[in-house]
């Protein structure tokens, strides 16, 4: 009698992540997405083979919507990229399914594109970086969020590097960043800008000049030098759209002394609360919380003179600051 052995082989099994930069893009605008496989096995290695993308919405994949897996920076990870360009508004579900290898199974991800309508005017962010050289495993020092979404990974993202080390062209000196196109990022209201540094390591950078822009309206201005580091992140905020004064007023120009004078401070825009501060010129002030785009107040002056009374409008929003002035004249 003969007998016939013949062998089981077992496959390791794999996660399969997907995350596409960026994630939030307007109509038409391409965002990369990466899917990366993983040996979660006991004795893992690294896979190989394929990953087929599709879309449960309308658009298209570069420069097609399969690619093939190479060995990523990670132990037994393999990753792959292919550009995906919505052609309509909504949420995009971006599933990347793995087939699988003689010794790896399939497996599969997903990841949302936020995929909105073309801005009516564009907005740009700009700044000053100083001694932004530092990278580790493909990862830069130096990171801006808009509204928790990427905007730039400096050096390494901006640059394409990989691996670690130090990029010369950024290493003690200033650079200036920019403009990076933040349309589909910005929201009525208030905007949130994170400025960090995601590594391990202990870096130093610096920040200054930051500009937000749009169209031809400065949204934010912070030229302060501020530092970054892993343990020191910046943030600031922005309104969309910005705080205005609109209108800044007496009852009269031309009052008598201990006659009590009228103000009215007029705005729209920023974001609430809101609160006013007025300084009549006679070393005399008052502070006046907002309600429904107005604030006022009164005042007696004691002497006559030439006096110029302003205000000081106040929002939640680093950029939320606005003044007037106003010149009154007090007769005995």
């Amino acid at each position: 009698m003969s007998l016939t052995v013949t062998g089981v082989t077992t496959t390791h099994a794999t996660q399969t992540n997907v995350n596409c930069s960026m994630g939030s893009v307007v109509v038409n605008t391409p965002t990369t997405c990466t899917a990366r496989v993983i040996d979660t096995s006991n004795s893992p290695n690294t896979p190989t083979g394929t990953v087929s993308f599709t879309t449960n919405s309308t658009g298209s994949f570069s420069p097609s919507s399969t690619c093939t897996l190479a060995a990523g920076n990670g132990p037994a990870m393999a990753t792959c990229s292919v550009t995906y360009t919505p052609a309509v508004t909504g949420s995009h579900m971006i599933t990347g399914s793995y087939s699988g290898d003689s010794g790896h199974s399939p497996s599969s991800g997903s990841f949302n594109v936020n995929v909105r309508s073309v801005p009516p005017v564009k907005t740009t962010l700009t700044f000053a970086g100083f001694d932004l050289d530092d990278f580790e495993n493909g990862l830069g020092q130096f990171q801006v969020l808009v509204n928790g979404q990427l905007v730039a990974d400096i050096p390494a993202g901006l640059n394409q590097l990989t691996g670690s080390g130090d990029y010369l062209p950024y290493q003690n000196v200033w650079v200036n960043f920019g403009p990076f196109d933040i349309s589909s990022f910005v929201v009525q209201g208030q905007n949130t800008i994170v400025i960090r540094d995601p590594q391990t390591s202990d870096h130093f950078g610096r920040v200054r000049n930051l500009m937000i822009m749009q169209g031809d309206t400065l949204l934010l201005n912070a030229s302060r030098n501020r530092g970054i580091d892993t343990e020191l992140t910046v943030t600031y905020t922005f309104s969309n759209p910005l705080l205005v004064l609109t209108g800044f007023s007496a009852s009269s120009t031309t009052f008598s002394t201990e006659q009590s004078v009228g103000f009215t401070a007029s705005f729209t825009g920023g974001t609430g609360p809101f609160k006013c501060i007025f300084r009549f010129g006679d070393y005399s002030s008052a502070v006046v919380t907002a309600a429904d785009g107005t604030c006022t107040t009164t005042h007696t002056f004691g002497d006559p003179g030439n006096f110029t009374a302003r205000v000081i409008i106040i929002g939640s929003s680093t950029s939320d600051i606005v003044r007037g002035a106003l010149p009154l004249t007090i007769v005995d």
